[in-house]
């Protein structure tokens, strides 16, 4: 298990990640979960995850309501835990090839100039972050989620009449995207 740190990645404040290799334990984002408890310095039985009826996961600790999200590939799965408010992570090879026509599915109107140089599954990582964030999923469409700014690997974003941020970062061969409101 790699704990992702915030000094390598300057991950906002209260932003815990970490991911794995994916088995088939069916506990395994419990446990990914509980070691993040650990680091973020509480108790690791003190974190309680539950799901809204959208099926959306969040926690609690001390009856305090904490954001978490949970994303896998093939490979990894990986866990997001935010102590400050609501998370939605997702992460997909950098290799994945994108569908014919995909990028034009999902891209906004307004921000075609902005994302011309992001590549498509990229912008697909920080979209379906964003919906993980608002608790819709993929019901909502990807082309209503708008990138309003694009600075580095930080993205300003507009979803559900919510203004958000995203961090996308590379990590070994992946895109890994968190979104979080800022």
């Amino acid at each position: 298990m790699k704990i992702v740190q915030y000094s390598e990645f300057q991950l906002p404040q209260g932003v815990f990640l970490c991911y794995d290799d994916l088995n088939d334990d069916p506990k395994q984002a419990e446990y990914l979960l509980s070691n993040l408890s650990g680091a973020a310095g509480l108790d690791d039985h003190i974190l309680k995850v539950f799901k809204e009826e959208s099926g959306k996961p969040y926690g609690r600790i001390d009856g305090r309501k904490v954001g978490i999200s949970v994303t896998h590939t093939r490979q990894f799965i990986c866990c997001g835990l935010y102590l400050h408010g609501e998370i939605g992570i997702d992460m997909e090879s950098r290799e994945r090839k994108a569908a014919t026509g995909l990028r034009k599915r999902i891209t906004h109107q307004n921000e075609l100039s902005l994302v011309a140089d992001v590549e498509t599954i990229r912008i697909w990582t920080i979209k379906e972050a964003v919906l993980k964030l608002t608790g819709t999923g993929l019901r909502t469409a990807m082309k209503k989620v708008e990138i309003r700014e694009n600075k580095n690997n930080y993205f300003k974003v507009t979803a559900c009449g919510v203004d958000m941020a995203v961090l996308s970062i590379e990590i070994d061969t992946f895109w890994l995207s968190i979104a979080y409101l800022s």
